[in-house]
């Protein structure tokens, strides 16, 4: 009996983890099936932020410096213009490095004609690039580990008894 309350809250912590995971990787999977239309790169930059990072030790301050990979589009659907600005749910926002943010923004160069995915529900709601989830990714693996843990000790218990 023991092992089964030891069992449960790893079941009870796992379920919900891999259904948000599953959640995650159908929004991905969605959006590769938008429709797509053609547009054209206005502006890629990259957005450098710095961070002050304070060693626990010493209590000495350092900076150091981030990278967001930026594009700017137009993309035109039913004769209305639209502006985007997403390049994909994995890059938007990301901080990276230098090199890094660089490779992203050396994609589409200024006046570069790119292929748009959009949301047929929401025009405004648009992409780039179709990507993985990271986030689901790390819930999957986490998730899997709980439930195949807590299943493990609950039917250990079952068939031991």
């Amino acid at each position: 009996m023991p092992l089964v309350l030891v069992g449960l809250p790893f079941l009870l912590c796992g379920v919900p983890m891999l259904w948000l995971a599953t959640r995650a990787f159908a929004r991905d999977r969605a959006i590769a099936r938008w429709p797509r239309t053609a547009g054209t790169v206005v502006r890629s930059w990259l957005e450098k932020s710095s961070s002050r990072v304070t060693d626990k030790n010493t209590g000495l301050h350092s900076y150091s410096d981030y990278y967001t990979a930026k594009v700017n589009y137009t993309y035109a659907i039913a004769g209305e213009i639209f502006d985007g600005t997403s390049i994909s749910l994995a890059h938007d926002g990301v901080r990276t490095s230098h090199d890094s943010a660089k490779r992203i923004v050396d994609r589409y160069p200024a006046g570069a004609k790119v292929e748009v995915l959009h949301d047929p529900a929401d025009p405004k709601s648009a992409h780039l690039e179709t990507s993985r989830s990271v986030g689901g990714i790390i819930l999957f693996a986490f998730g899997l580990v709980l439930f195949v843990l807590g299943a493990g000790l609950v039917l250990l218990a079952l068939f031991s008894s």
